[in-house]
This record gives C-alpha cells, structure tokens and sequence, in this order.
C-alpha cells in the first residue's frame, strides 16, 4: 500500500503508521460529535497531552529509514510535535469522553439562553448555529446545530429546554426545543 506506508517498512513502522491514522480519525470524531468538556477535564489534560505527543514524536524522530527526510528539514520534522500534541489533546479531552458518556452518561435536562445566533451558513460542520448558555451552570455553554426555520422563529434571551447526556467530564446535548418564558 505505497499510498500509507514506505517500501521496506516493518511491522512497527506499518503499526505505528495507522495508529496515528486511528488517532487522527479519532480526534476529529471527538471535535465533530458537539461534546462540551467540563472544567474538571480541561485542568487535568494539558500535561498528559504534551507527554503523550512526546510518545508519538519519538519514533518519528528516531526513524532511520532510508526515505525518511525529514532529518534534512528540521523545522518540518519539529513542526509535527505541535500537531501531535493538539490531536492527543483533542483525543483526551474531546473523544475519550465523548465514547464514555454516550455509552454510560447519565441523562440530564437543563435550561439554556439564547446569547447568539446566526441563520446563515458559519462553518462548514454547522449551519446556522445557535450559542446557549446553560443558566444553572455557567462552566457550560454551547454551540447548537439547527434548520434556518427554528433559528429564524427564535430570538436572542429566549430560553432552550436541553436533554443529553452527562458525567463529570462533560456534556453531549442530543435535543432541545424552545421553552415556554420562565
């Protein structure tokens, strides 16, 4: 497969390769599941991801396959650390959690208000977002994909019913609707 791996890699360099593949996809499913991690999480995750990247970094540093130039482009090869660093951190922090508590969350329902909104296209991942702010707890606040109808009938400081799934690493909001005024 001469579009993943090297000719000549072994079994280490072939497993290393689709781990970080695996990392990879990992971190983009925990960025894209719309996961709000709590404070208790965010304090805890900075160390462990720089060691972690240093884990991944090493063999990429110590490769001395033939192919391998990136010995030649210093700044390219310690440029990968930065990047090794932000995809563990958005495993830790992001997927992990996201895997925990769809799986054993707890359910929760919550109220939140309307601070921002916009009925056009904002991202690519996020048509027509709307930004709570959970009024019960202020470590929380979200940004909710919806359709241009419900974002257009809305307006901002009205108040969203919320339902998901929590622990104390964080939240996952699988629904809300507009709450009758409190």
């Amino acid at each position: 497969m001469p579009l993943l791996f090297r000719d000549g890699d072994g079994i280490r360099a072939k497993s290393y390769t689709l781990f970080i593949l695996l990392i990879t996809l990992f971190s983009v499913y925990g960025l894209w599941i719309d996961f709000t991690p709590s404070d208790f999480s965010k304090d805890k995750i900075g160390i462990y991801s720089w060691i972690i990247g240093i884990i991944l970094f090493i063999p990429i540093y110590l490769d001395k396959h033939p192919k391998n130039t990136l010995k030649e482009k210093p700044l390219l090869l310690f440029s990968l650390y930065p990047i090794l660093v932000g995809l563990s951190y958005a495993v830790i922090i992001f997927s992990i959690p996201a895997v925990i508590i769809k799986n054993n969350g707890d359910d929760f329902h919550t109220t939140g208000k309307i601070y921002k909104k916009y009925s056009t296209k904002v991202s690519r991942t996020c048509n027509n977002p709307i930004y709570v702010k959970d009024i019960y707890n202020e470590n929380y606040s979200y940004k909710l994909c919806s359709n241009s109808n419900f974002v257009n009938s809305i307006k901002i400081n009205e108040h969203l019913a919320l339902e998901g799934k929590e622990s104390k690493y964080g939240r996952i909001i699988n629904s809300f609707s507009l709450q009758p005024e409190l």
